[in-house]
Formats: C-alpha cells, sequence, structure tokens
C-alpha cells in the first residue's frame, strides 16, 4: 500500500481561506491513487481553514457527518479530511469524532464489510483503527479539536460525504467477509474485529516510523483484580486504584492556575453542551485538552506532547505519546462499565446505553482531577441520578 505524489497535473483552485490551494504534492495513501484525487476534486475537498503548529501547516476542510451503516441505523459521526504539511509535502488524512472521548482522532484506516445480515438485507459498513498503541496518540492536537469544537457550535456541515467515498480516500482493509452460515451477529463482530486487529500489528509500523512513546511519566499505580458482573457473565480484570494515579513530575501536570489558552462551549453526543478546554503543563511539555459538562465535572480525554523535541509527524499527530499508562487517566466521562473499577461505578447509566455508565465516582478522586477543583476554590461535583 504504497503513497504516491500526484505531481502529473496541478489543479489550482482558490481556497476558501483566501489563498491559492492546489493539490500538486498531495499524497493520499490509498489504493488507487487516481480514484483518490479524482474524488478530492469532485468532492471539492479543499481547505476551508490553515492552522499552524510547530513544524506543520493543518489545511481542514469542512466538517461533515455521515452515517456509520448503510442502510442507516441512526448512527452517525463527524469526520473531517485534513491534508497535513510537512516538509513541503500536504499528506491527506481522515479524523472522525470519538462518541465516548468527544474528541477528533486519526483513523489511519479503515475496514470497510459488506454484505448480508441475517434478516438477508444488504448492509455496508466501516470500522477503524482507534486504538493503536495507546488511543491518546491518535488525538490531534488541543488547537485543532478547539478549532473544529467551534465549527461544530455553529451547527453548519456537509452531509454529501458517505462511507463509501472514506473508504476509497485512506488506507483499507477488507478480510472479514459476509457472515457465516449459523454465525450469530455476535460471533461474527468478533471474528472481524480479530482479523482486523491482525491487520493493526502489521500496519503498526505506519505510525512507528513517526511516533514514540513516552515511558515512566506516570507513578506506578497501585492494582487490584476485581470480579464483576458484564453482561450478565461473571468476569474479572485488573484495575488501578484512582488516588494513586499520577505524574511522577508535579511539572507535567496540567497549570489551572492560569486558566485556559483557549476554550469552546459545543454540543456532543451523550453528554449534551460542554466546555472544551486547552491547558499547558506546568513546564510547558503537554499541553491538555479538558471538556466540562453542565454538572462541572470535567475529564481529560486526550494529552499531546508538544515540547522542544517533539513535533507533527505526517499524520498530523504528535511525534512524541504517553504509553499505555494514559489508559489510567484518559477515561470519558461516559465509560463502558466493565472497564471501571467495581468499587467507583456511579448510578448514572446512559438510558439507551445499556453498557456504558458514569465513571465519576472514580474520575473524582484522580490528583490531577481533583487539583482543577483546588485551584478554582470550587468544590468537586457530588455523584447524582440523571
Amino acid at each position: 500500500m504504497k503513497s504516491l505524489v500526484i505531481t502529473a497535473l496541478c489543479f489550482i483552485i482558490w481556497g476558501a481561506y483566501g489563498e491559492v490551494s492546489n493539490s500538486e504534492n498531495l499524497i493520499f495513501s490509498s489504493s488507487d491513487q487516481s480514484r483518490s484525487l479524482e474524488l478530492y476534486h469532485s468532492l471539492k475537498l479543499y481547505p476551508v481553514k490553515k492552522i499552524k503548529l510547530k513544524n506543520a501547516v493543518y489545511h481542514v476542510s469542512e466538517l461533515f457527518k455521515f452515517v456509520t451503516h448503510i442502510p442507516s441505523i441512526g448512527s452517525q459521526r463527524y469526520g473531517v479530511f485534513i491534508s497535513v504539511e510537512v516538509d513541503g509535502k500536504k499528506y491527506f488524512r481522515f479524523f472522525y469524532k470519538s462518541g465516548s472521548h468527544g474528541i477528533f482522532r486519526l483513523a489511519p484506516f479503515v475496514q470497510y464489510y459488506k454484505g448480508k445480515n441475517h434478516a438477508g438485507e444488504i448492509v455496508s459498513s466501516i470500522m477503524w483503527y482507534s486504538k493503536g498503541i495507546g488511543e491518546g496518540s491518535l488525538a490531534l492536537p488541543p488547537k485543532l479539536q478547539i478549532y473544529l469544537a467551534k465549527e461544530i457550535s455553529k451547527g453548519s456541515h456537509r452531509s454529501d460525504i458517505n462511507i463509501n467515498h472514506i473508504y476509497q480516500l485512506i488506507p483499507s482493509h477488507n478480510e472479514a467477509g459476509g457472515m457465516l452460515l449459523n454465525e450469530s451477529f455476535e460471533q461474527y463482530d468478533e471474528r472481524k474485529r480479530r482479523l482486523f486487529n491482525d491487520f493493526k500489528s502489521k500496519q503498526d509500523a505506519l505510525m512507528a516510523k513517526e511516533v514514540s512513546f513516552a515511558r515512566g511519566l506516570l507513578i506506578e499505580p497501585l492494582l487490584e483484580e476485581r470480579s464483576f458482573i458484564y453482561k450478565r457473565e461473571e468476569r474479572s480484570d485488573v484495575f488501578a486504584k484512582p488516588e494513586s494515579v499520577d505524574f511522577l513530575s508535579f511539572e507535567n501536570t496540567p497549570d489551572y492556575s492560569v486558566g485556559p489558552l483557549e476554550s469552546e462551549d459545543y454540543l456532543i453526543n451523550y453528554y449534551g453542551q460542554v466546555s472544551g478546554f486547552e491547558y499547558w503543563s506546568k513546564n510547558q511539555n503537554i499541553s491538555y485538552y479538558i471538556l466540562k459538562n453542565q454538572e462541572n465535572k470535567i475529564w481529560i480525554p486526550s494529552v499531546s506532547i508538544l515540547g522542544k523535541e517533539s513535533k507533527i509527524t505526517s499524520y498530523g499527530v504528535p511525534s512524541k505519546a504517553l504509553s499505555n499508562d494514559e489508559a489510567l487517566f484518559l477515561i470519558p466521562l461516559w465509560e463502558r462499565s466493565k472497564n471501571i473499577h467495581p468499587d467507583y461505578r456511579s448510578i448514572q447509566k446512559i438510558p439507551r446505553e445499556e453498557k456504558y455508565q458514569s465513571s465519576w465516582v472514580y474520575l473524582r478522586e484522580i490528583p490531577m482531577i481533583k487539583e482543577f477543583y483546588e485551584t478554582l476554590g470550587v468544590p468537586v461535583p457530588e455523584d447524582q441520578s440523571p
């Protein structure tokens, strides 16, 4: 799946952000370069905003909403195409908005499925690489998150881009095929995910060439194995005590005392109206993106290492990322119950998502969460029923 720089033709377009934009040196990573370029122009995926950050320039297209399944099952997501300019070349990338974390993440490639469901209907859908060697490595930097939040708050977006377009514009993988005879949907879903995970492990080199993972930034947490019931089955897992989840260096924690660098209010699924903030760490090495809901509860969906030793990669994400220990505190406010420590499960649940519930009882005990309220001089919100 080799990338190819399209230089045979130079299409000059007047960009909506006031400067000449062209497809010269635009690199697509899809399998069909000619089709990608044709789609780029036929769909007019031209940039409407230019954002500079460190060594890169993000040429951001219009925000769009797309259905994740055809025919639609009512599930929609926000997506955006961004041409990431690094060292004079522009790399065409796709980012989607996470439902639980509420942030935009990179999808280096997708899996496409088309076949018959148990009702005999022809359906198609896509799933994406969304949980890398630490999903925080796939998050857009906070500066881009804030811009896209502002676009969402405007209430305008495109709706003419679908999963078939996405499938043709970025790298794809399609080995799962249709459901087998007498195979349940759960068995098919597990088989599809297993194949996809195998493919992901082969493709780790895509980002490993440009992204390194910083280890040892957190104190070794106190771990304990606990049993719990999930989907009527008894399971067990290892969980960290929230009060033990903290950075080794105080300087790497958010500097709440100087206030946010940027902020924006907008609506997102499940959470309703939220406020997004960008805070820098005390040593100006880490940029935190923090969300707060109407109950004044906060969570940290992503962090970006943007200090002197870090740069922006051709994927649009920082060259340095936190290792797997980020999962100890990058926990969304609404989380799958199986991922929440059994002793810290809230009474709040999402009515239409039975497997999700609030993680606030756990989050409110994490030191860097508690520091937010201490610095502002306001009480930490209690757990509440909806």
